[in-house]
């Protein structure tokens, strides 16, 4: 009789046991889905980080109507839209796959302290909704995937989630910045100045589908390779400390098209130091080293460049 009474209040523990087990468990698992989870990309109007590489200095992406807007320091910049749509499909899928770690003790091994991981502050409609810490990103050869290890900032635990989240946010200011100084359809193009010194000016034009360069037949294939590297022109080398409001162009170029506002595209020539700013009328907010990678040498070419030989 003992020997029942035992086994029953041992199966009676047992089960309390395993309901308050699956009980808790079910209710983590809530918990951990339902925080990390609350941001509706479509509704985000800000986002505020501090990237550890580039020494913890604020940014922010900010919405202005349709576009991005980039502030950081002084400097109130556009945003380059390729970014912040990499940010914004991250955070679609901010998911927790499963709890990396509930302690304090464990926060310098996943990067989420304050010297080591990136503080993203996210905004909708200017109500901040979310404050996490971003830290360690694992890269799995083996399946092509990649985790984030991410805790909220007033909280301990530490989630792994499926994405590049880290990759995203922990940058340095140039590659949140629109870098572009032509990004457009080529298609509808049909017309080039060349506006250059002296007698070196020519026009590049588009009659009856064949391109003609000041009247002359041209090299096809010259041409095209030209124009489609012209309507994905950038860098990510800024020269913001250049001065060139008592200077003149040295070389314009116009592009003119079937509907579509006339593009400029001007160098300037400040010295040996700055011997080639580039600046667009697509985005006045950058001026560009067209040193880098040749980008003024490839921009301004001469017109024995498309004449057939």
């Amino acid at each position: 009789m003992k020997q029942k009474h035992l086994i029953l209040v041992f199966l009676v523990l047992l089960g309390v046991f395993l309901a308050n087990y699956y009980f808790n468990k079910d209710k983590d698992e809530t918990t951990m889905i339902a925080d990390l989870a609350l941001i509706d990309t479509a509704e985000v109007s800000a986002m505020i980080f501090y990237p550890k590489e580039s020494d913890f200095q604020e940014m922010k992406l900010e919405k202005a109507g349709d576009k991005w807007r980039l502030k950081y320091g002084n400097k109130d910049v556009a945003a380059s839209s390729t970014a912040v749509q990499s940010i914004l499909t991250q955070l679609n899928f901010l998911k927790p796959k499963r709890l990396a770690a509930k302690s304090v003790n464990s926060w310098e091994k996943y990067e989420v302290t304050d010297s080591l991981g990136t503080r993203v502050k996210i905004q909708e409609n200017g109500e901040q909704v979310a404050d996490l810490m971003i830290g360690k990103f694992i890269y799995n050869q083996q399946t092509g995937a990649g985790t984030s290890f991410v805790r909220r900032y007033e909280e301990d635990e530490i989630y792994a989630i499926d994405g590049y989240l880290n990759m995203a946010f922990n940058r340095k200011a140039e590659a949140f910045r629109d870098n572009q100084l032509v990004y457009t359809d080529a298609a509808s193009w049909n017309k080039l100045t060349f506006n250059y010194p002296a007698d070196s000016s020519f026009v590049l034009m588009k009659q009856d589908g064949y391109w003609f360069a000041n009247g002359q037949p041209t090299d096809s294939m010259a041409v095209a390779s030209y124009v489609s590297s012209m309507s994905r022109l950038g860098t990510t080398v800024f020269l913001d400390d250049a001065d060139i409001s008592a200077t003149a162009p040295e070389f314009n170029i116009t592009i003119e098209g079937d509907a579509m506002m006339p593009i400029e595209l001007y160098s300037y020539n400040l010295g040996p130091a700055r011997s080639s700013v580039m600046t667009s009328s697509m985005n006045e907010d950058g001026l560009f080293d067209g040193t880098a990678s040749d980008l003024s040498t490839r921009t301004f070419v001469g017109i024995n460049k498309f004449l057939l030989k």
